[in-house]
């Protein structure tokens, strides 16, 4: 499941995934998962099963993990944990975290990796504890690209993100904010803000209420709904409106300035971000 979350500053998304699911293990289904900034088109945060080029055991190309990673996110926050249960050969296990050369300040404070990048800020913690494969630096090119390795693979990864407003523009203030956040990690089980991580194989929980991976909706957003294998979708953008009608797949429809009504969504954002007492 798909789960993103728009603010004017930043996009973050993530993959939910159902573990008991049946999973075609020797299938390479590559997720990316992270923050994508709006200073710059390439200023990003990024988790991925990728190793790049020259780990020990794999010095000659690329290798994957596949599914690499299980996340719980709740709006601006997400809470990450390995799952990929298939590895190729020589690639390390360790998931590696991007962070991208077009980020305008990268800061370490008390095993926070803290970012601005334009208007935003951002923040990772790797809580059982990471070392950099490639240090950051601001940077014109792309190569090489800066990563930090996990050093426990099963840590789990908490990534924040902000507009700077929400933080009055307080770079200092986000930080302070973030380091006073309490952190339970025990017995496989990581408990941060509103998110209980209890693993990859358990759904977790977001306010104390399990995660639905099996939602009756298969978009369900602002902006764009439609119910499961229904065919019928329907698109809003404040008075604006259209339905995509395929459930008769010979004769699709296409209607616009449908009159609204309770299938259509809200047609503006009404969900605000988690911003931490500072």
């Amino acid at each position: 499941m798909r789960n993103g979350f728009a603010a004017p500053r930043f996009h973050m998304g993530s993959h939910g995934i159902d573990a008991t699911a049946a999973i075609n293990r020797n299938a390479r289904q590559q997720r990316w998962q992270g923050v994508v900034f709006a200073a710059d088109p390439m200023a990003r945060i990024s988790m991925d099963g990728v190793s790049v080029k020259g780990v020990p055991g794999n010095p000659e190309k690329d290798g994957y993990i596949s599914n690499p990673f299980k996340t719980i996110q709740d709006r601006n926050i997400m809470v990450t944990m390995k799952w990929g249960p298939n590895t190729d050969r020589g690639v390390d296990p360790n998931l590696w975290i991007f962070f991208s050369h077009a980020l305008d300040r990268v800061e370490e404070e008390d095993g926070w990796i803290f970012v601005r990048s334009g208007d935003a800020f951002a923040a990772v913690k790797v809580v059982g504890g990471y070392q950099w494969v490639t240090p950051w630096e601001h940077r014109d090119n792309l190569r090489p690209k800066s990563f930090v390795r996990l050093l426990n693979p099963d840590s789990p990864i908490i990534t924040i993100a902000n507009d700077a407003a929400d933080y009055n523009n307080d770079f200092a203030a986000f930080k302070k904010a973030l380091k006073s956040q309490p952190i339970i990690w025990a017995d496989g089980v990581v408990e941060f803000a509103t998110i209980t991580h209890e693993g990859p194989l358990a759904p977790g929980k977001i306010n104390g209420k399990t995660v639905q991976l099996t939602p009756p909706r298969v978009n369900d957003s602002p902006f764009i709904r439609s119910d499961w294998d229904s065919g019928i979708i329907y698109v809003r953008k404040g008075k604006e409106t259209l339905k995509l009608d395929f459930s008769d797949p010979d004769n699709p429809v296409r209607t616009f300035d449908a009159p609204v009504t309770s299938e259509f969504p809200p047609g503006v954002g009404t969900a605000t971000p988690i911003v931490f007492e500072h």
